[in-house]
């Protein structure tokens, strides 16, 4: 039945990319991947600086959710993390894709983290590769 779910899941993922500015919450994509136990999931897996990403959450958190964090591939010479703010309220928020992203150079993933207030991590939601950098 979990992998019927998942299969369900994977299949619904067809994505609608929404501009950064202004966009609304029924113009977000959906998450990509959705992890067992994850708090929260976000989607799209890929795309370029300035779209923006949709952030589906599974449980609430008592103490508020405030930014994403991306962690660079573990390989020497990674850039730094970036954290870009998260936007709106309630279950389904909203966050633009970083210039400082394309520092790591195209076709490189980023784990996503969700962050909670003074910027503890509060679980991985899912990967992102950035693509179209100058």
């Amino acid at each position: 039945m979990k992998i019927l779910a998942s299969a369900i899941a994977a299949a619904g993922a067809l994505l609608v990319l929404a501009p950064a500015h202004g966009a609304k919450a029924a113009s977000l994509p959906k998450p990509c991947a959705v992890r067992s136990q994850a708090i929260a999931a976000v989607g799209p897996c890929f795309g370029s600086v300035g779209m923006t990403l949709g952030v589906t959450v599974y449980r609430p958190h008592a103490v508020g959710l405030t930014a994403l964090l991306f962690e660079p591939p573990s390989i020497s010479g990674a850039p730094q993390p970036v954290v870009t703010p998260l936007l709106g309220k309630g279950r389904v928020l909203s966050a633009a894709v970083p210039s400082d992203l394309c520092q790591a150079g195209n076709n490189t993933r980023w784990q996503i983290w969700l962050v909670g207030p003074y910027g503890k991590r509060l679980g991985r939601i899912g990967d992102f590769t950035i693509v179209g950098c100058p």
